[in-house]
């Protein structure tokens, strides 16, 4: 979801790419990480926010 700088779990979006697809926005970070977001009808303009985050709850450990 989108951030401001300095909550919990944020990072930058510099250097993000979009693509918009028919029913989704996918933006791809320069971590690696994807963002999916759908789109309302009609909308064919976007704008990446600075920073996004992570909702602690959201996050899931995985171990080996």
């Amino acid at each position: 979801m989108p951030a401001e700088k300095d909550d919990i779990n944020s990072f930058d979006t510099i250097n993000a790419t979009k693509l918009e697809i028919p029913f989704e926005w996918q933006i791809t970070l320069a971590n690696g990480l994807w963002w999916k977001l759908d789109k309302k009808i009609h909308d064919h303009e976007f704008i990446i926010p600075d920073y996004l985050k992570v909702d602690p709850k959201n996050i899931i450990l995985l171990e080996e």
